[in-house]
């Protein structure tokens, strides 16, 4: 007889995440929250027509899935989650159809009252060999007939009434990628690129903090996975601080002294406390474990579990199937399990099970 156990349903985004994955994660949200950089690059690769996460060669579309099944467990609205993964699917097609045209993905921000910050993205890119180089450009404080009237200009088409309309919808267009660059800067209000220098230098300095820290992320305990991640934030909002004071007085230069080890602002209270909160994320305080991006990629970023308490992956209490990732509420017969639900086992169990 199978012994009983309460069903648990681990809420990660990644169970073996990479170091450099979790490196790149943490770069990506510096530069959105903290630095607010107006542009920023990324790469996915490409096997057989599938576009996948250039650490890990896992499926973008089974992150987007991951995402939606925790957001949905949690009773979360689950609507910008779901335009993604069907704009995936779109991508992938498109670029089946045009391997070499240019990839234009529009982002709009999402709802003020869900967290979100009032800024959107423009991705454009195109394929190179088995990755496709993408560079994001924020936009600020867009409006829904500032996207129409680009859609109009660059693939004829407009109408589009709300930003998962947007988001299911990117375009392999046969326009040149710096064109496609140039009109974009020419028509939304995007931030001088001083940020995007002050971003650069930071990172000069930060660099060996920020792997210090992945490490910590990958490996740490809950509390120590907490301090890292505060103190990195902390810093870098001390050193963006000290960078813009330079910039405005024309100094670029920054002396060259060597930054003490992570481990070292750990121990120090102002860094190890919660930072002040910045719109888009919600500062460090996360709902569900969850940022609040308009960036698509930070979307799914393994810092969305890093601090969630680890649990086991499902394991029925009847037919002991073991699952290897999120199921939702229903042991699934079409894997072999043998169709238990959560509620079921709570009325004939008693237990109280774990979510």
């Amino acid at each position: 007889m199978v012994e009983r156990k309460s069903l648990a349903f681990r809420n990660e985004f990644y169970g073996k995440a990479h170091e450099s994955q979790i490196r790149d994660d943490l770069v990506s949200y510096l530069g959105e929250y903290r630095f607010e950089i107006s542009e920023h690059t990324y790469r996915m690769g490409i096997i057989s027509g599938i576009l996948t996460d250039p650490n890990t060669d896992e499926p973008m579309s089974l992150k987007v899935k991951k995402a939606i099944e925790i957001k949905r467990r949690d009773g979360l609205n689950i609507s910008r989650e779901e335009a993604e993964l069907a704009g995936f699917v779109n991508l992938e097609k498109g670029l089946s159809q045009k391997p070499f045209g240019t990839v234009v993905w529009f982002s709009p921000p999402g709802p003020k009252e869900e967290g979100y910050g009032d800024y959107g993205f423009a991705f454009v890119g195109r394929r190179n060999g088995s990755e496709l180089e993408m560079t994001a450009i924020r936009l600020e404080n867009p409006k829904i007939n500032d996207f129409n009237e680009a859609t109009s200009a660059l693939w004829g088409e407009k109408g589009y009434k709300k930003a998962e309309d947007l988001l299911t919808q990117p375009k392999v267009i046969d326009i040149s990628l710096e064109k496609v660059k140039e009109f974009i800067r020419g028509n939304f209000e995007i931030k001088d690129s001083r940020n995007k220098n002050v971003f650069k230098k930071a990172l000069d300095k930060l660099d060996g903090i920020i792997e210090e820290a992945a490490q910590i992320i990958k490996n740490g305990t809950l509390e120590q996975k907490q301090k890292a991640f505060y103190t990195v934030e902390n810093l870098a909002i001390e050193f963006r601080e000290r960078l813009d004071h330079l910039f405005k007085e024309n100094v670029v230069f920054m002396s060259d002294y060597r930054m003490p080890k992570l481990s070292t602002f750990m121990e120090i209270g102002k860094y190890t406390n919660q930072p002040r909160p910045v719109a888009g994320s919600c500062g460090s305080t996360r709902s569900s474990n969850t940022f609040k991006s308009n960036n698509i990629f930070n979307s799914f970023s393994s810092l969305n579990s890093a601090f969630s308490e680890e649990k086991e992956w499902f394991v029925c209490p009847i037919c002991g199937y073991k699952a290897d990732g999120p199921i939702g509420n229903t042991c699934p017969k079409d894997k072999g399990g043998c169709g238990l639900t959560k509620e079921k086992f709570a009325e004939e169990s008693g237990e109280k099970i774990c979510v």
